[in-house]
């Protein structure tokens, strides 16, 4: 059965590197000559088939799966990278976080090409070389600690600086890297056109949107009617600003 039959672009240009893990789920890792990652997620007794594509700041070069490890539910996924680093071409051999530690708490691993600092309360994060002039966010104590709250905004704070950054104030568990972007398109919503006479010919249009969201915080989600044009979460909810240490339940 052909697996692009719905999206046969996705294999274009080309694909130069396969790999497949079972645990979670079976997925199989097709990296493009173009330094994309095009992700089949697989189960045919639930009667999924998704497709995700991943980028980063660089290109995905090679990948390789091993078991799991003694006491993880995941497989171990070894991705190749080719960035530029402070002016120069290096190649970083990364490995996917477990599902388990991608959820929040006291510390997530949704950042690339990340560090994690666990130990005596500090607010100097060392071992950062690897991402020398790079902005990174930080995630640390179950907050997000790489944004800085300042009256209804928010801004981005930290670029790596002789291998290490200087957060705001001390942490004793701290997740830092590269950010990167999830992006969803929803189907296009059932409607009539122009063309087709009246009372058939109305556009729908969307005057509100509810999510439906677990562990958020105020920085996590942009919404909008494109990629092009995306707003913020709200800053001000029942009259009060919402901080960006704000993790909603």
């Amino acid at each position: 059965r052909d697996l692009m039959a719905i999206v046969p672009e996705l294999g274009l240009p080309s694909i130069v590197r396969m790999d497949s893990h079972r645990q979670p789920d079976t997925r199989i890792h097709c990296i493009r000559s173009d330094g994309i990652a095009c992700v089949l997620v697989y189960d045919r007794i639930e009667e999924v088939q998704a497709w995700v594509t991943v980028e980063t700041d660089g290109l995905i070069e090679d990948v390789v799966c091993l078991p799991a490890l003694a006491g993880n539910l995941d497989d171990q996924v070894y991705y190749v990278v080719k960035r530029t680093i402070n002016g120069s071409t290096v190649r970083y051999l990364e490995k996917w976080a477990q599902e388990s530690e991608c959820r929040g708490g006291a510390l997530s691993r949704l950042a690339d090409s990340h560090i994690v600092y666990e130990g005596a309360a500090t607010a100097t994060i060392t071992g950062l070389a690897h991402l020398e002039g790079e902005e990174v966010v930080v995630w640390g104590n179950g907050l997000d600690l790489g944004t800085v709250d300042s009256g209804t905004e928010w801004t981005q704070t930290y670029t790596v600086s002789g291998g290490q950054i200087v957060l705001s104030a001390a942490t004793t568990n701290v997740c830092v890297g590269l950010a990167y972007e999830a992006s969803f398109k929803s189907s296009k919503l059932g409607m009539a056109t122009q063309d087709m006479p009246a009372p058939l010919n109305r556009v729908k249009q969307i005057d509100h949107l509810g999510l439906i969201l677990a562990d958020a915080h105020p920085r996590g989600l942009r919404f909008g009617p494109s990629f092009d044009v995306l707003n913020d979460m709200p800053a001000i909810e029942s009259g009060a600003p919402v901080g960006s240490a704000t993790i909603t339940d």
